[in-house]
């Protein structure tokens, strides 16, 4: 009982860790796109861009097989 428990915490702490670090990164991407091509947005579609971004990075993660989830509860 208690191993799933760490478990769920430690699988939640890695995907908090993915998506913050995936945030990190898009920012980062971003701000330099839009100073090379001075490119002038509102926040709401710097947000969805970020978002979006993440996600597909998060995605693609899951996706490629470089995230596993070892699960107590695996079918």
């Amino acid at each position: 009982m208690l191993n799933a428990a760490f478990n769920i915490i430690s699988v939640s702490a890695m995907f908090t860790l993915l998506w913050t670090s995936s945030v990190i990164l898009i920012t980062a991407c971003w701000m330099i796109i839009r100073k090379i091509l001075r490119i002038s947005v509102s926040t709401i579609t710097v947000r969805r861009i970020i978002w979006i971004g993440s996600v597909a990075i998060l995605l693609a993660l899951l996706a490629n097989g470089n995230i596993q989830i070892n699960s107590p509860y695996s079918w």
